[in-house]
């Protein structure tokens, strides 16, 4: 963008402004479509979407190639956070329920800023794009067991019974 290469400051300005719009847009898509869609669909599918972006971050496509990904993964990432929240406020029992969101919580925080030195030490041995293509398949896999998960079959019938009271 302006003549300046690829990976600059500007470029991750654009990108993660672009990941915030589609998120914003996500979560708010979710206060429509949460209702219509089962919430185990929409957190496997939206997965499964997350995981194609990650794909194509991977190769490390021309600049408005990535800032649609990054587009495209914040929006169906978006839904994601309510829904995850929603489950947790209705499984967890409520003499628990602060203690495991403030631990939920606190993980969150904690995980990204821990992550980063290993992640800068691997970017400075193997480069970008190796370890963007580990991230990757590490994010596959994971999302290849999810349809597999005892604990998210139980989410539909939250629903289900959320709405009957």
């Amino acid at each position: 963008v302006g003549g300046e290469p690829i990976g600059s400051a500007l470029d991750l300005g654009l990108f993660l402004s672009m990941q915030g719009l589609g998120g914003i847009l996500g979560a708010v898509g979710y206060g429509v479509a949460g209702l219509r869609v089962a919430p185990r669909r929409m957190l496997i599918g939206g997965m499964v979407l997350i995981g194609l972006t990650f794909v194509v971050i991977a190769a490390l496509p021309p600049l408005p190639v990535l800032l649609g990904a990054a587009f495209v993964q914040g929006l169906v990432s978006g839904p994601i956070n309510p829904l995850m929240a929603t489950a947790m406020q209705r499984r967890t029992p409520e003499e628990l329920r602060g203690r495991v969101i403030g631990a939920v919580v606190g993980l969150s925080l904690v995980a990204a800023p821990l992550a980063i030195l290993p992640a800068g030490l691997l970017v400075e041995q193997f480069g970008v794009q190796p370890l963007l293509v580990g991230i990757t398949i590490g994010f596959l896999a994971v999302v290849a067991s999810l349809p597999f998960l005892r604990g998210l079959r139980g989410l539909d019938e939250q629903q289900e019974e959320a709405r009957g009271s």
